[in-house]
């Protein structure tokens, strides 16, 4: 004779975690995550512990610019923000943030980076664009003059980081009819409102039964 089974029942989904901060000697959350505010004049080192700031550090900084306590220091940089040009984030011409970022495209294989620096990934010779969307050639470099305009990254950027007006991403202008590159865009600002001297028509030109 078979046997009724019963029915399994799943397991009741377990509620999410709500972070507390109850120890103000870190910035844990009792979560795991670092979401808790240090005290002032306090920062969060690499065991998550609270520890006074040290000025003109840039160790534990938060913010690209500022040092751990807070104060303007152009030493205290996070990223290359132009490696074009070899600038960081902060404005600084030659900044060792941009060492080996990218290859100077005037000498290929040349072991040169944009900063004149020697750098042994620009030894490489590339001679194609192999990861558009990281902007990385065939020796595995970050390379604009290889991958620059085939894909579309952030707003007006492609995924180079270089300037594209063809990468718009909404109208930010309807009345002239402009998108967020400044580009003339019928596609993006088509039938949003209407033009007041032209009835029957919105402000690209555009014929528009609502207008």
């Amino acid at each position: 004779m078979a046997l009724l089974g019963g029915c399994a029942r799943k397991p009741k989904p377990s509620a999410p975690c709500v972070p507390t901060c109850a120890d103000p000697t870190s910035c844990l959350d009792s979560c795991g995550g670092k979401t808790c505010a240090c005290a002032g004049g306090e920062v969060c080192d690499d065991h998550f512990a609270c520890v006074p700031c040290s000025a003109g550090s840039c160790r534990f900084a938060a913010t690209a610019c500022l040092d751990e306590c807070g104060n303007a220091d152009l030493s205290c940089t996070k990223s290359c923000a132009d490696p074009d040009h070899c600038v960081d984030d902060c404005g600084v011409s030659d900044s060792d943030a941009c060492a080996g970022v990218e290859c100077d495209p005037d000498q290929p294989g040349g072991c040169r980076d944009t900063c004149g620096r020697y750098a042994a990934n620009c030894c490489c010779v590339p001679t194609t664009c192999v990861t558009v969307s990281a902007c990385r050639d065939d020796c595995g470099n970050f390379d604009p003059s290889a991958c620059r305009g085939q894909m579309c990254g952030v707003s007006c950027l492609d995924t180079c980081g270089e300037p594209d007006a063809s990468c718009w991403a909404v109208c930010s202008d309807p009345v002239d009819c402009k998108d967020d590159c400044g580009n003339v865009n019928t596609v993006a600002c088509g039938g949003q409102i209407c033009d007041p001297k032209q009835p029957g028509r919105d402000s690209c030109g555009l014929p528009d039964d609502g207008c």
